[in-house]
C-alpha cells in the first residue's frame, strides 16, 4: 500500500487533522493540549483544515513516538501551552503551522505506514491459519490486502490510518477468541475501543461468545486494559480526552450541534432530527449486532469462536453498522473487506458474489478521478471505474457459460446494468444524469451483498446442512 500510494502521487491530506497535530503534541510532551476543548478560527497559514473532530488516542500516541525520533535539529520551537491560550484553543493552527516551517509535514503523513504494517502482519498471521496456507492462493489474498481499493482509501486518500489500526488489532483479537486465548482478545479489543470506537462490533460478538462458553476471562481482560489506559488518560489532559474516547473523529452526536459531514444515504435524505439518526445510525446497529451475535452463540455453540463461523459475524456486525450510516466514505467499508476476505479464507463463500460487490465498489468510490477534454467536452472518468466495468463484464461473461448459478447470476447482471446506467459514457459533471451511482444505492446493494454472502456459512450450519470442518486451533503452544 505504501508503494501504491507513492506511485499515485502520495497522500491526499484528508482527515489528517484529526490525528497529526494531536500526535505532535505528545510527542512534545504537551498531553494536556493535545484534546482541546475548543478550535480558534483557522488562519491562512495552516497547513491542515480545520477539523473540529480528533481521533481516540491510541493511534496518536503510537505516532507520537514515531514522531519524536522524526522531529528535525535544529527545529523552529514548537508552540507553548501559554501560546495556545485559554483552553488551548490555538494550539491546532500553531501546530499545523510548526509542521510546515519544520519541513516535516509530508514525512509526518508516512507514519500511516505503522498501521498498514501493523494489518499486514495481522492478516499474514490470520491467513497462515486458514485452508489456503499451503495453496498459491495465498497470495492472491496479500494482493487483495495490498491493493484493496477500501485500504487505499483509508491510507491515502482520506488519512485514516487509526482505522487500519483499529481493523488490525480486531484480526488479532478474534485470532486469539478462536484459540480461547480470553484475556489476550479482551486486551486488543480494549487497544481496538481506544483506537477507533467501530471495533465494539467486534467486542461483542467476542463478549458473546466467551460468556456462552461460560469464561470471564475476555470481559475481564477489555474491562481492566481499557481502565487502565483510559483513567491516566483522563488525568492527563484534565478530561478534555473524554469526547475522544467515547465517540471519537464521529461527527455525528445526539445534540443539535452535529458536525455536518457527506451525507447520501437513505437516512440522511430523510433529514431526521439529531436524536432520531444518532439512535438508527449509532445504537441500533450495536442493538443489532448483538442480537445476531445471541443467534449464533445459541446455534452454532462452541462452534462459534471457529474462525469460519466467527469471521462472518463480525463481518456482518461491520455491515449493519454500514445500512444504517448518516454519511458515507468509501474508507467506511475496509473493515468489511478485510472480514470479507477472511471470511473467503475459512469459509467457503461464493468469490464470485465478492468479485461483484468489489467491482460494484470501486465503480461507486473512486478517489483516483481525473478530468480531461474530449472534442471539446469535459470528459471526467477514473482509474477504478474501468476496471470496475472490466470485472463485472467478464463475470457476466463467465455467468453465461454457467446458467446454474442463478442467484449470482441476476446479482452480476443488475449489478453490470446499474454501473453502465451511472457511469456510460463517463461523462461526469457534463451530464448530471450520468454521474457516479449515488451513495445510497450503493449502501443498501453493497450492504444487502455482504450480509447475503457472510451469512450462507452461518444459515448453512444453523440448518444442520454444514459441520465443522475446521480444527479447533486451541492455545499457542
Amino acid at each position: 500500500m505504501p508503494l501504491l500510494t507513492a506511485a499515485t502521487g502520495g497522500f491526499i491530506e484528508g482527515d489528517a487533522g484529526e490525528v497529526l497535530p494531536t500526535a505532535w503534541m505528545i510527542a512534545h510532551g504537551d498531553f494536556g493540549c493535545a484534546y482541546p476543548n475548543s478550535f480558534a478560527p483557522a488562519s491562512s497559514a495552516q497547513t491542515l483544515p480545520m477539523i473540529p473532530v480528533l481521533a481516540a488516542p491510541l493511534y496518536p500516541l503510537i505516532a507520537s513516538g514515531y514522531l519524536a525520533l522524526l522531529s528535525p535539529r535544529p527545529a523552529p520551537a514548537f508552540p507553548s501551552a501559554r501560546a495556545a491560550g485559554p483552553g488551548c484553543a490555538r494550539s491546532y493552527a500553531l501546530v499545523s503551522r510548526w509542521m510546515s516551517d519544520a519541513g516535516v509535514y509530508l514525512s509526518t503523513l508516512w507514519s500511516a505506514s505503522l498501521a498498514w504494517i501493523a494489518l499486514a502482519g495481522a492478516m499474514w498471521m490470520a491467513l497462515k491459519e486458514s485452508r489456503h496456507r499451503r495453496s498459491r492462493a495465498l497470495a492472491l489474498f496479500v494482493a487483495a490486502l495490498a491493493l484493496g481499493p477500501p485500504l487505499y482509501e483509508a491510507f491515502a486518500a482520506y488519512y485514516h490510518p487509526q482505522d487500519l489500526l483499529a481493523i488490525a488489532l480486531a484480526v488479532l483479537a478474534a485470532r486469539r477468541a478462536g484459540r480461547r486465548q480470553w484475556v489476550a482478545a479482551g486486551v486488543l479489543c480494549a487497544l481496538g475501543l481506544l483506537t477507533q470506537q467501530f471495533d465494539l462490533f467486534v467486542a461483542l460478538p467476542l463478549l458473546v461468545a466467551s460468556l456462552r462458553l461460560r469464561d470471564t476471562r475476555f470481559l475481564t481482560g477489555l474491562v481492566a486494559t481499557y481502565v487502565a489506559i483510559a483513567v491516566p488518560l483522563l488525568v492527563l489532559s484534565h478530561g478534555t480526552v473524554l469526547r475522544a474516547l467515547v465517540l471519537g473523529s464521529d461527527r455525528l452526536t445526539p445534540s443539535h450541534h452535529a458536525i455536518h459531514s457527506s451525507g447520501g444515504t437513505w437516512l440522511a435524505g430523510l433529514h431526521p432530527a439529531p436524536i432520531v439518526a444518532f439512535v438508527v445510525a449509532r445504537i441500533l446497529p450495536v442493538v443489532l449486532s448483538a442480537a445476531l451475535s445471541v443467534w449464533a452463540a445459541r446455534r452454532l455453540g462452541a462452534d462459534i469462536i471457529q474462525p469460519q463461523y466467527l469471521m462472518p459475524v463480525i463481518g456482518i456486525s461491520f455491515a449493519l453498522r454500514l445500512l444504517f450510516e448518516m454519511n458515507m466514505f468509501g474508507y467506511y467499508f475496509a473493515a468489511v473487506y478485510v472480514f470479507a476476505l477472511l471470511s473467503l479464507a475459512f469459509a467457503r463463500l461464493n468469490a464470485r458474489a465478492m468479485a461483484v460487490g468489489l467491482g460494484l465498489f470501486m465503480i461507486g468510490f473512486d478517489p483516483l478521478v481525473f478530468t480531461s477534454k474530449f472534442m471539446g467536452i469535459t470528459v471526467t472518468t477514473s482509474y477504478l471505474r474501468l476496471p470496475g466495468l472490466a470485472v463485472l463484464a467478464v463475470l457476466v461473461a463467465l455467468s453465461l457459460l454457467r446458467l446454474r448459478e442463478r442467484n449470482v447470476v441476476v446479482a452480476e447482471w443488475v449489478c453490470l446494468a446499474a454501473a453502465l446506467v451511472a457511469t456510460w459514457p463517463l461523462l461526469g459533471e457534463s451530464v448530471p444524469a450520468l454521474r457516479p451511482i449515488p451513495y445510497w444505492i450503493l449502501q443498501l446493494v453493497l450492504g444487502a451483498l455482504v450480509l447475503v454472502m457472510l451469512a450462507a456459512p452461518l444459515r448453512a450450519r444453523a440448518l444442520g446442512s454444514s459441520e465443522s470442518t475446521a480444527p479447533d486451533l486451541g492455545p499457542d503452544s
